[in-house]
């Protein structure tokens, strides 16, 4: 990317034409502004104008009879399916694919005790996942880097709880790429009584299974056995049907 950015940029002022290459951009903006698809990354830009003093000094330039002198732009297709992605080796089909961001500060002036209310707001204002991470930063201090994973759209509702309820000056703001089964909540019955398993599967197999605590908690109250027997009873129940 960085030699063809520099080479658009030489190849504009060989023609007396101002131009620059901007890497620090929002990204959301410009793809609102020219009208460019979601589903694609915008990772530079370089506007390209008539310069309002001076325009640059431009060399002679050789005259090719029979090549074009000119800049060209490739536009590719993809035209198989990525490895482990709908249709590639080892693939995966049906697999949802999009993105996310994720917001983190590093926090070693706070007490523990205001953590699980920043959490809390952070989930209030959408956050789609909260965690914790032990980090050391200048001079040895232990830390803690407070994250929050975050549909776009959201971004700005949970930076406003975190700064309000933490000793944060700022957050950091990084976009990923992700991948997620599909899934869905069934009620399944067991020894125990019904308990609503989320249920990821790949095409109709069933890969992966997570029963709601709540239901499992209290199953095993009622019934006098441990949290771990229940879940156990209530995944294999998923995966029997």
């Amino acid at each position: 990317m960085g030699i063809a950015m520099q080479n658009v940029v030489v190849a504009a002022t060989s023609f007396g034409y101002g131009t620059c290459w901007i890497g620090a951009f929002n990204e959301d903006k410009v793809k609102t502004l020219l009208d460019i698809p979601s589903d694609l990354r915008v990772v530079a830009v370089t506007p390209i104008g008539v310069p309002a003093g001076p325009r640059p000094l431009t060399r002679g330039r050789k005259d090719f009879a029979d090549t074009p002198n000119v800049l060209r732009l490739f536009v590719g297709e993809r035209s198989g399916a990525m490895p482990g992605i709908e249709g590639g080796e080892g693939s995966f089909s049906g697999l949802i694919s999009d993105r996310i961001k994720v917001i983190e500060a590093n926090i070693d002036d706070m007490s523990p005790e205001l953590y699980g209310r920043a959490m809390e707001r952070a989930f209030e204002a959408g956050a789609a996942d909260v965690w914790m991470t032990p980090i050391y930063m200048k001079k040895g201090r232990p830390a803690t880097q407070l994250s929050a994973a975050v549909d776009p759209g959201k971004v700005e509702a949970v930076v406003a709880a975190l700064l309000q309820e933490t000793t944060t000056f700022g957050v950091r703001i990084g976009e990923f790429e992700r991948r997620c089964l599909p899934r869905v909540k069934e009620t399944v019955e067991t020894e125990y009584g019904p308990i609503t398993v989320k249920v990821g599967r790949i095409g109709d197999r069933v890969v992966t299974t997570s029963p709601e605590y709540a239901d499992c908690e209290k199953a095993a109250r009622e019934h006098g056995v441990a949290v771990k027997e229940v879940f156990a009873a209530a995944s294999t129940a998923v995966r029997r049907r």
